[in-house]
């Protein structure tokens, strides 16, 4: 069999693995990026590119990048709760908030960007995992001529999603069912009354959940989708494909505005496993990043800002391992502390607002309460749209109770 060395290798090339390979370079860190997909490909998502991974796109000098391809911008956010109550929040003090744009274009540009710095390898799936006691020296992929080759390295990230075979290998289980949102979404054009700002509605029987509207650069045109909490989905044996349909021909706030609308795409289902719950994303020679480390806020269901930030935090701490030699658990603990002191506390916050989601009287009373109360629905809108909003979550939170 074939073998390579290199310091790290970065299994799965969405956002969280493509900056990876870009931060990677930065530190004169020799990678590789493995994807079983050829680029570019879909990816089931909201679309939504706002606050957090601005930041880090900023970072990374890809925002013009962005801006050349095909996206709408994002100036604010409309938010609805069960009993129709609306909030049409505006950026505040900057022209936009962030982006929207397809995955399979914005994943494809992270990927493009990454493959000129770093070795690509698509087509390529994981097959197993190389150890040297309990320590991970590296990976066997499975090339689309269906060759093996081992992948020997200091330390492996797994960016592999939700899923994430290369987490299962090393042990990890299966969020609880009341820590994973289950989700779909497609594509409709024709839709009546769209705005700049992109739109969540949590309506009355998708609680603990929401419904969305997120606009493309075409007029008429949006990403709309649906997430709910995974156990109480099953308990009311909700068909999510099903509850779309009804919720743009039934509920008041729709109806009209989909009365022409067609679907352009197929509807795409995901699970979504929230950090709502702390779980293990460092091993022996091995770090989890993003959707494979259970980051996805718990209020939005948005996994992208979480996954770039995460990408940062790996290749810092497997940067400061290189220069101890340590790459155990131990050695790499610096990564768990980047996370539990820059994403944990917004996690946390976020997570006690999800308990106000689940109460219909709560939810009503708080978006009478916002809606007469500017200040507070500007809180509301910065959790979502400021680069660091643990701050505003928490202000939200005290305000509420």
């Amino acid at each position: 069999m074939e073998q390579r060395n290199y310091d790290v290798v970065i299994i799965g090339a969405g956002p969280g693995g493509s900056a990876a390979a870009l931060y990677a370079a930065k530190k004169g860190l020799k990678a590789v990026l493995v994807d079983k997909a050829k680029f570019p490909r879909d990816k089931t998502c909201g679309d939504g590119i706002s606050g957090k991974s601005m930041r880090v796109l900023k970072e990374l000098g890809l925002t013009s990048l962005i801006e050349q391809k095909e996206h709408s911008k994002m100036r604010g956010v409309i938010f609805s709760g069960p009993n129709g109550q609306l909030l049409d929040l505006v950026a505040k003090d900057v022209p936009y908030c962030g982006y929207v744009v397809r995955r399979e274009v914005f994943d494809n540009t992270l990927f493009q960007e990454a493959s000129k710095v770093t070795e690509a390898m698509q087509e390529t799936s994981f097959k197993d995992l190389v150890f040297d006691g309990d320590q991970v020296k590296g990976v066997i992929v499975t090339t689309k001529d269906n060759e093996d080759i081992q992948l020997n390295c200091k330390v492996v990230i797994a960016a592999d999603g939700a899923l994430t075979p290369v987490g299962r290998r090393l042990g990890k289980e299966r969020m609880p069912e009341d820590h994973v949102m289950v989700g779909i979404r497609g594509y409709y054009k024709g839709i009546n009354n769209n705005t700049d700002r992109i739109e969540i509605h949590f309506l009355e029987s998708l609680i603990p959940g929401y419904f969305w509207i997120f606009p493309t650069q075409n007029p008429g045109e949006a990403n709309i989708g649906l997430c709910i909490i995974e156990k109480y989905s099953k308990q009311r044996k909700i068909n999510i494909r099903n509850e779309v349909n009804r919720v743009i021909k039934e509920e008041t706030l729709f109806k009209e505005r989909f009365v022409n609308a067609e679907l352009v795409s197929e509807m795409r289902g995901w699970n979504l496993p929230l950090g709502s719950l702390k779980s293990k994303k460092v091993y022996n020679g091995a770090l989890l990043i993003g959707d494979a480390a259970n980051l996805i806020d718990p209020i939005t269901g948005e996994g992208i800002g979480n996954a770039l930030l995460t990408a940062k935090f790996a290749i810092d701490a497997i940067a400061d391992a290189i220069e101890t030699g340590d790459f155990s658990e131990r050695g790499l603990k610096s990564y768990d502390e980047m996370i539990e002191k820059e994403i944990w506390p917004e996690l946390k916050l976020n997570t006690r607002l999800t308990k106000l989601g689940r109460s219909k009287f709560l939810m009503n009373l708080f978006f009478n309460k916002a809606s007469k109360d500017p200040k507070m629905a500007e809180m509301l809108s910065q959790t979502l749209i400021k680069e660091k909003s643990s701050s505003f979550s928490e202000k939200v939170l005290r305000s509420v109770f």
